[in-house]
């Protein structure tokens, strides 16, 4: 399975910062060019019923806790995004 097929698996999961303890729903995934894949964790509402801001954490700092919220993967990944680099192109 590659890199994107497992973090795509984070979407719709209830995570928990390692090192803040913020958490969250995974609402998004990024894929920086740098080969960081960072989460967006969406806290719940608070107890005066607003919305606070979500934060990114790189996958290596999360843990599931809970069960998943999301119930089917929305999303199919191409066949071509896991099948690994272009090759190099001839000069």
């Amino acid at each position: 399975m590659s890199n994107i097929s497992k973090a795509l698996k984070y979407l719709g999961t209830k995570q928990e910062d390692l090192v803040t303890g913020f958490v969250g729903v995974v609402t998004s995934i990024s894929f920086d060019i740098n080969g960081c894949i960072q989460a967006a964790l969406k806290p719940p509402m608070d107890k005066d019923g607003k919305l606070p801001d979500g934060m990114w954490f790189d996958l290596d700092r999360l843990k599931q806790v809970g069960k998943p919220v999301l119930a089917p993967f929305p999303y199919e990944i191409p066949r071509a995004v896991v099948a690994g680099p272009a090759e190099k192109p001839a000069k």
